[in-house]
């Protein structure tokens, strides 16, 4: 809304907040129920999401600066993407994530469901925005490689990367892909195309 803010999500409210000097220019009160364990998704110049996780949903705010006078209003709520404690990543006008244990794409737009496939169990997912592919890490360490498409899920490629529940963030650097979980650890190098 033309302005930088530090956008800070408590279990209660989406506060946006002057990162010169910590003044609160906005508190939010969430009306979307549950825990809020994500971090809130800048959309566009002046939309936020706001992931609530244990199944509850996800909530679009919509922002506006008019002469310092900071004001937000619901755009939606839906229940079609519910992550938990695993993130989910944006490209193109679409929110890829896990609904509960099964991955999901949604139009940011209207929050309407495009497509639920893979079973994958409560993992994470990274974009590789260059090439438009999502690397999904599965609850059980397997690596998937998706085409970010909203017209319908496409797994191109798979892999056991490592044995028992892996709920870790995994790490992408050049074409080395970093795992662990809490037995394990492993890096892999990824084949790379032009």
């Amino acid at each position: 809304a033309g302005q930088t803010v530090i956008a800070m999500l408590t279990n209660k409210e989406l506060n946006l907040l002057n990162p010169a000097d910590g003044t609160v220019l906005l508190s939010y009160e969430c009306t979307s129920e549950g825990q809020r364990v994500l971090q809130p998704q800048l959309v566009g110049e002046d939309e936020i999401l706001i992931a609530t996780g244990m199944g509850k949903g996800m909530q679009k705010i919509h922002v506006t600066n008019k002469d310092g006078k900071w004001s937000a209003e619901e755009v939606w709520i839906v229940t079609g993407l519910k992550p938990d404690f695993n993130d989910y990543v944006i490209y193109e006008g679409h929110a890829y994530g896990f609904d509960g244990a099964i991955f999901t794409c949604i139009d940011l737009k209207e929050g309407k469901r495009k497509w639920k496939r893979g079973r994958y169990g409560k993992g994470q997912v990274l974009l590789v925005k260059d090439s438009g592919h999502l690397l999904v890490i599965g609850e059980e360490g397997a690596v998937v490689l998706l085409k970010a498409d909203p017209s319908g899920h496409e797994e191109l490629a798979t892999f056991q990367a490592l044995e028992g529940k892996t709920w870790n963030h995994p790490v992408l650097i050049g074409d080395r892909l970093y795992l662990r979980n809490s037995t394990q650890a492993a890096a892999f190098r990824l084949p790379v195309t032009n």
